[in-house]
């Protein structure tokens, strides 16, 4: 399965997610749309989430800049309503 994961990453299949303590995760994304993420310090739940405002201060940021983005990854670390 190693062998096959950079295949399946350059078909647009998956992706590298939540790198955390030299683990590499990966996520589907065919037919998954985009989203961030909670992450919670103390159990390691993951919550998803979708926010307009940050992907539009992302793409606005990336045009001041004149840079093009091709991909990133936005984990938000913090405590759940149950471990906080």
């Amino acid at each position: 399965i190693y062998r096959t994961i950079p295949h399946l990453i350059a078909a647009g299949l998956l992706r590298e997610s939540l790198m955390q303590d030299g683990r590499i995760c990966y996520e589907h994304i065919l037919g998954h749309m985009h989203h961030d993420h909670l992450k919670c310090v103390n159990c390691g739940k993951v919550f998803e989430f979708q926010d307009e405002a940050i992907d539009n201060s992302q793409e606005k940021l990336c045009k001041k800049r004149k840079f093009k983005m091709t991909s990133h990854m936005h984990v938000i670390y913090g405590y759940c309503s149950k471990c906080k």
